[in-house]
């Protein structure tokens, strides 16, 4: 019984990491796309 929680809760964590890492690399990418497009890249 321990071992299928334990295995449930390891896809969970998974799971959840990999969406957050999914939306914090395309919030990250369309953070510089804008800035890009805006020129606040180049600027200082």
């Amino acid at each position: 019984m321990n071992t299928i929680i334990r295995k449930e809760l390891n896809s969970d964590l998974f799971f959840y990491f990999s969406w957050g890492y999914y939306y914090f690399s395309a919030g990250l990418w369309s953070y510089n796309k804008k800035a890009i497009l805006s020129d606040e890249f180049i600027k200082p």
